[in-house]
């Protein structure tokens, strides 16, 4: 059996690590102005990259992953990425990426990892409180907004009867959930994962700038409580993934308060926006019982990073909290340390905690202030120049960094074919009301003057 870990193998990965740390940092470099998408319709590349049965050398690997990897990756690090919401990563939290992989510490238990341990309160305890929470708060480390919109709405759905975890939800009334129309799909998701159906999301009506019409909220809840459903939870969203639109949080968390309703609040997007000063879209979300924040997004930490927070640590424990025989350590200050298992989904979880402390940290606040302040100021910016545009009707104002609009009396899909074949730029197109839009996302920190010039520049001659 080969020893991978001899003086030679351990020169191979420091002399391949090096070069690959190289090849990132070209990558990162000469994406600046070129958006290539990629097309893997060759079924060769996949027979190549097929797993081997007597392994490969760490130099062999190198020269596959530039050949066969590097290129067909969809180039987020360039200026003129301006698509979804995974940015070009921060450098440090790059680092700690790798670091975390290396150490490969299981943070579900603080005998584990006490220092994953710490420095996950380190980071849950900072964003607990750019939500506003004070007090007994607490949160954890998950995937994303997905889990952390599960983990919410599961914590919704116990509130109302405590019985539901020991009995399930068989012979139970109904519960209703209500979302605006304009929810990420991750919210339907949970409900069929919580047993919950489908059937009872009940989806509210949008006003024109695809806010919730918390009129039609109240109406609905009303509707449901005469029809003896018990409403159980309201859903803000704080950065539709669609429009970047902020919901009435204030309102929302009023409406919950008087029907007895768990308030959660879906930030993974917008929630980076709680660092500029003069956001009071926002008032209310440090009401919510549960929240959402992608540090993945606008704080731009690799993939893997959500945050859920909840206002009353205690529910989140009480949600999560299993003891098993193969948890018992001899120890006797078990209950006065914090064991991340007890507060989540996962049993064995990553140092996640690790590259958002070294990206946040490298950055700082004030960074990352002006890094969202640019990308709000760029939409309002962008806003102005397209309605100069012959052609072109804007569908609303923005809310955060996202900017929708379209071409009248041309052929969107046609246009789009277009875009992707220039390889100027590249954003994404979405679908409201029945009309296709173009959704300019401006959250790219590498975009300068320039970019934004060109951009201007690149849409007047887009349809032509």
């Amino acid at each position: 059996m080969k020893s991978y870990f001899s003086e030679e193998e351990l020169r191979k990965f420091y002399s391949v690590g090096e070069s690959l740390l190289r090849e990132i940092i070209e990558y990162w470099k000469n994406n600046s102005t070129k958006i290539d998408i990629p097309d893997l319709t060759n079924g060769e590349l996949k027979k190549r990259l097929s797993i081997t049965e007597n392994g490969i050398d760490l130099l062999t690997m190198e020269k596959m992953i530039l050949k066969e990897i590097f290129p067909f990756t969809m180039p987020v690090s360039s200026n003129r990425y301006l698509g979804m919401m995974n940015p070009v990563p921060n450098p440090a939290s790059v680092l700690g990426e790798l670091l975390k992989a290396a150490l490969n510490q299981n943070c579900s238990l603080y005998k584990q990892s006490p220092i994953g341990t710490l420095l996950e309160e380190v980071v849950v305890e900072w964003f607990g409180k750019l939500v506003g929470y004070s007090g007994d708060f607490f949160g954890t480390i998950v995937s994303g907004g997905s889990v952390g919109n599960l983990t919410g709405l599961k914590a919704a759905r116990n509130e109302i009867d405590n019985n539901i975890r020991r009995k399930g939800l068989f012979n139970q009334k109904r519960l209703r959930f209500y979302v605006s129309k304009e929810r990420h799909y991750s919210i339907d998701r949970a409900m069929d994962v919580l047993g919950l159906g489908l059937e009872n999301l009940v989806l509210v009506d949008v006003d024109g700038s695809f806010k919730l019409d918390t009129l039609d909220l109240e109406r609905k809840i009303k509707r449901d409580i005469a029809e003896g459903f018990i409403p159980a939870c309201v859903i803000g969203i704080a950065g539709t993934t669609n429009s970047g639109s902020v919901d009435d949080l204030k309102t929302l968390s009023e409406i919950s308060k008087r029907y007895g309703c768990w308030f959660h609040v879906d930030a993974a997007y917008g929630g980076a926006a709680l660092l500029l000063e003069d956001m009071n879209m926002f008032d209310g979300i440090e009401y919510a019982d549960s929240v959402v924040i992608d540090p993945h997004k606008w704080f731009s930490i690799p993939l893997e990073s959500g945050i859920v927070l909840f206002r009353n640590r205690k529910k989140l424990k009480e949600n999560f909290s299993f003891h098993h025989s193969y948890y018992v350590v001899p120890d006797l200050d078990f209950e006065k340390n914090t064991n991340f298992f007890e507060y989540s989904l996962q049993g064995s979880r990553a140092f996640r905690a690790l590259k958002i402390w070294m990206g946040l940290n490298y950055f700082g606040v004030s960074e990352y202030r002006n890094i969202v302040k640019k990308g709000v100021q760029n939409a309002k910016k962008l806003i102005v120049e397209l309605e100069k545009i012959d052609g072109i009707e804007v569908l609303c104002k923005p809310d955060l960094s996202i900017v929708l609009f379209y071409y009248k009396d041309c052929d969107m899909v046609k246009i789009y074919k277009k875009l992707e074949h220039d390889g100027k730029f590249w954003f994404s197109m979405t679908e409201l009301d029945g009309q296709v839009f173009f959704r300019i996302n401006l959250a790219n920190m590498r975009m300068d003057e320039g970019d934004f010039e060109e951009l201007v520049n690149y849409l007047k001659s887009l349809n032509r």
